[in-house]
């Protein structure tokens, strides 16, 4: 599952406090590999990406809740996060939130689309992207309600965990829908 917040930056984010939370993930990027690899998994494939063959140019830190003070805490703690590097900031009320993602799919039994992005760079250089993707319950199974399978729009998938979802995604490398397929009721 995942979450686009689309965001008019210049109405609600001061450039100062862009630039300054793209210099606190370059500083955490430059630390020592052994200090990142401590960023560990919550959930399978979580915790910090390193450059691999498959994708060489992406690096990624993973957090599971961000909205969790505790979970935050528990992120700054395993890289030895510098005060600065802590502070944190309240959310926007006029940021917009759009939850699309395939899990969602699922939940909303097909009433949701999934998002499609295409990220086109006008320059060469380092790109920094942060990026906040809202993830399954782990120990919940997820289900369309009864409210949206009707006589017209039947069940498309059966219950099952997200754990189990994320984990056909990352170990067997699905892209997207294909990790959905087990789920799937046939009609």
């Amino acid at each position: 599952m995942g979450m686009l917040q689309n965001c008019e930056f210049e109405s609600i984010l001061l450039e100062s406090l862009m630039y300054e939370m793209k210099a606190v993930i370059i500083s955490l990027l430059e630390l020592p590999d052994e200090i990142k690899q401590l960023n560990v998994d919550v959930i399978d494939g979580s915790g910090y990406r390193f450059p691999d063959r498959i994708n060489p140019i992406h690096e990624g830190f993973g957090l599971y809740d961000a909205a969790s003070f505790e979970a935050v805490d528990a992120f700054c703690a395993q890289l030895d996060a510098t005060p600065q590097q802590r502070s944190g900031t309240r959310p926007r009320p006029k940021a917009r939130t759009r939850i699309q993602q395939l899990a969602t799919w699922v939940w909303s039994n097909g009433r949701f689309h999934n998002v499609k992005h295409r990220v086109f760079s006008k320059q060469a250089g380092i790109r920094i992207t942060i990026a906040t993707f809202l993830l399954g319950p782990k120990e919940e199974v997820v289900e369309a309600p009864s409210e949206l399978v009707t006589s017209d729009n039947p069940r498309h998938y059966v219950r099952f965990k997200f754990e189990y979802y994320w984990k056909s995604k990352m170990y067997k490398c699905f892209d997207g829908g294909e990790a959905l397929n087990p789920f799937r009721i046939e009609s």
